[in-house]
């Protein structure tokens, strides 16, 4: 009875002790496994967040491009002729407005910013930020064009003014894949451009 009692008290020592290995090696392996999960849950969490920003941002330029377009055909043309024609400011100056009240960054373009002029007549003009955008090494700039001419589909000669908004972007999930596939790279910094064409009113 006392050397089966004594087998039976060092069994359940041994049984003991092995339930503890089974435990910190699950333990290590849950941790192993964490640290596998790891930079993928925060790849897949930041790219979704990036991937938004992005497209809430083409929205915005899409919306700003259009807002401005629709400015512009109702604006005369008959100081197209100059250098920076004071319509063609109230065209960005619109443009300007609606982006700021949207909570975009223009980097330090503003309504009253001199633009570039292209060949007269009928130039077009480049409003560019006279800083670059945070993180980027680019410039957000708005292109104003107002005689661009096309075909209608009645075969007849339309002239229209045209509205580009460019904004650089800088993309976050750039500092997420290196940890993911070492060496690689994404394109830290992608330009954002939306635009918009409408035809001339008489």
């Amino acid at each position: 009875m006392r050397g089966s009692w004594r087998r039976a008290k060092g069994s359940g020592k041994t049984s003991h002790y092995f339930r503890w290995i089974f435990l910190q090696s699950s333990e290590g392996a849950q941790l192993v496994e964490f640290a596998l999960v790891l930079p993928l849950f925060l790849a897949l969490v930041v790219g979704i967040f990036d991937f938004g920003q992005a497209y809430n941002l083409k929205q915005k330029l899409n919306n700003a491009a259009r807002e401005g377009a629709r400015f512009a055909i109702e604006e005369s043309c008959a100081d197209c002729t100059q250098a920076a024609p004071a319509t063609t400011q109230a065209i960005e100056n619109s443009i300007v407005n609606y982006l700021a009240n949207a909570g975009v960054n223009l980097c330090g373009l503003t309504g009253t910013t001199t633009p570039t002029v292209g060949p007269l007549p009928f130039a077009s003009w480049t409003f560019t930020s006279p800083q670059q955008c945070t993180g980027t090494g680019a410039k957000f700039t708005i292109q104003i064009d107002r005689g661009v001419t096309f075909v209608s589909s009645t075969g007849a000669t339309v002239e229209a003014s045209h509205v580009i908004v460019n904004s650089p972007y800088a993309w976050s999930f750039n500092r997420i894949i290196g940890f993911l596939v070492p060496g690689a790279n994404y394109a830290a910094v992608t330009t954002l451009s939306s635009d918009a064409t409408m035809k001339n009113l008489p």
